[in-house]
């Protein structure tokens, strides 16, 4: 009886070791078979990992707010146009580049740049007096050049005005560098149109791009001397105005932002 209980109590101990150590390779199959949750265990154990990722967004979040703050304090100021009939052209309608009073004005335009291609006959001014004071003792007076009667009844033919008078400069300036212009810019894109005054006179103030890539303004020798850095095509402001009883352009003037 002694000696047949000593095998029995051999086994019931062998038999109490086998759960644990089922369990124990249970649970490490468990944890290689997930190394997401390893990976996780890792991540919390290490105080270095989630606290960097939490201040950067910390930061991310502080910084926007900032930012947001600063814009609103500092808006982007929209410059105020300067020309007259600005506000009008605000609310004015597009029309097609046809419609009468846009080739009206190419047409006007294109007649004064034609007096640049030929200047005309243009003769030296007389120095005044005044001259050799202003300009020194040792040196002469400068010679400019004004335009004969011919050339500038070309312009107030199809200019009055403001308009006429920065057209006579202009052809001056070409007159006194020898410059001559070849080829004329023409109306593209969709131009706007609207009713407003010049004068306290009733007044067409069209805005129209001008495509200027066919112009080439020569010097004396004929070389071209454009400025490369200007943009071919930009926007333009005309007033147009009936005198007696024939269309002229009063104004001409630009946009704060000439592209077009």
């Amino acid at each position: 009886m002694g000696a047949s209980l000593v095998p029995l109590l051999l086994l019931t101990g062998c038999s109490g070791e086998q759960p644990e150590t089922k369990s124990a390779s249970s649970s490490q199959q468990q944890h290689q078979a997930s190394p997401d949750s390893s990976a996780a265990a890792s991540a919390s154990q290490d105080p270095k990992n989630t606290p960097t990722q939490h201040n950067e967004a910390s930061a991310d979040s502080t910084q926007k707010p900032a930012n947001t703050e600063q814009k609103h304090k500092e808006p982007e100021q929209k410059l105020e146009e300067n020309y007259a009939g600005a506000e009008s052209l605000q609310h004015s309608k597009e029309v097609q580049p046809s419609e009468e009073h846009v080739a009206e004005t190419e047409k006007l335009y294109t007649s004064y740049q034609q007096v640049l291609s030929d200047i005309g006959t243009v003769k030296p001014s007389e120095p005044t007096e005044e001259d050799p004071a202003q300009s020194g003792e040792d040196s002469a007076p400068a010679t400019t050049v004004t335009l004969d009667q011919a050339t500038e009844e070309k312009i107030t033919s199809v200019a009055t005005g403001s308009a006429a008078e920065s057209f006579i400069v202009a052809a001056e300036e070409f007159a006194n560098n020898q410059w001559t212009q070849e080829g004329t810019a023409k109306v593209v894109g969709t131009p706007k149109i609207a009713d407003g005054t010049y004068n306290d006179q009733p007044a067409k103030i069209l805005q129209v791009c001008l495509d200027s890539s066919q112009v080439k303004v020569k010097n004396a020798v004929g070389d071209v001397i454009n400025n490369t850095s200007a943009p071919e095509r930009s926007l333009n402001i005309f007033t147009l105005i009936q005198d007696n009883g024939q269309w002229k352009i009063a104004s001409h003037d630009f946009p704060n932002n000439p592209d077009c």
